[in-house]
């Protein structure tokens, strides 16, 4: 029982260690993005910045030293452009190389977002990084990352553009419009992409959800193993009635049986015995 209580007790603290290990992660990353950014602004939350295919971002950071992530006083680092959601789209662009980022005031300079179509219908979600040089991206080593922001297609753009411009147009010129074409127009208008309804969502809301659904499933792993081993102890316990108990009491009770069908002895007449000769009896006047 001891032992068992003593595992239970490992299982929640393994649990909460997990928990604060992971909140711990989260504020450290959050810090680092605020000290570092400028443009895109560290600041902000993630995917609360939008930018378009082709435009031009004057991409600017501070100085910065740290050694938590990468080492940034120990080597010059290159920059790259990947997808924020490396599994369901890995792609990658190599930027610059050989940035000093412990240069006083920081550093700059104007990139122009070129990503291929391909990738840009597979996701719009997209991250800067600063990494040690290697030949290749490799998502598995250290990084100092950007706030995620969406680029969007220059097509959808321009389309969007031009689609208001002409329904402004149509407004001036015509004094009434029925029902019907401003249904027309609205259906033809392109829509943005879904994602845009997750900006409201900041990086510490979805880390919030993170942390809520793990901890309520490693709540409910603890609660089933704390249930399963209660329940193997109730049923230890219950008395189990001896075999040879059982056999003592049939035994018994067949001799009782026995000793009450058994018929009673019949009496047998005694004779008494003629020793001794009858007498009268003398009656005095």
């Amino acid at each position: 029982m001891d032992n068992k209580r003593f595992w239970q007790c490992r299982i929640v603290q393994g649990i909460i260690f997990f928990i604060f290990q992971f909140c711990v992660v989260i504020r450290a990353q959050d810090t680092i993005q605020a000290a570092l950014w400028k443009v895109p602004d560290g600041t902000s939350p993630d995917f609360s910045q939008t930018f378009t295919d082709g435009e031009s971002i004057p991409l600017a950071w501070n100085d910065f030293s740290g050694t938590s992530d990468v080492n940034a006083s120990a080597s010059l680092l290159d920059l790259w452009l990947t997808s924020f959601d490396w599994d369901n789209n890995q792609y990658s662009q190599l930027l610059r190389k050989g940035i000093d980022l412990t240069t006083p005031d920081g550093g700059h300079f104007t990139w122009t977002i070129n990503i291929p179509d391909r990738s840009l219908s597979v996701s719009a979600k997209y991250v800067l990084r600063f990494k040690i040089p290697a030949s290749s991206y490799n998502a598995n080593t250290g990084q100092l990352s950007s706030p995620g922001f969406l680029v969007l297609a220059a097509q959808a753009s321009s389309s969007t553009s031009l689609s208001s411009s002409s329904e402004t147009l149509s407004s001036s010129t015509t004094k009434k419009v029925t029902s019907t074409s401003t249904n027309a127009l609205t259906a033809t208008a392109p829509t943005t992409p879904s994602s845009a309804s997750e900006h409201s969502l900041s990086g510490g809301a979805k880390a919030g959800i993170g942390i809520g659904v793990a901890v309520a499933i490693l709540a409910l792993t603890a609660l089933g193993t704390f249930l399963f081993f209660r329940r193997r102890k109730i049923s230890g316990q219950v008395p189990e009635l001896p075999a040879q108990q059982d056999n003592d009491l049939v035994i018994t009770e067949r001799k009782e049986f026995r000793e009450m069908s058994r018929p009673t002895q019949e009496m047998t007449p005694v004779e008494l015995p003629a020793s001794r000769e009858a007498g009268e009896l003398h009656i005095s006047p």
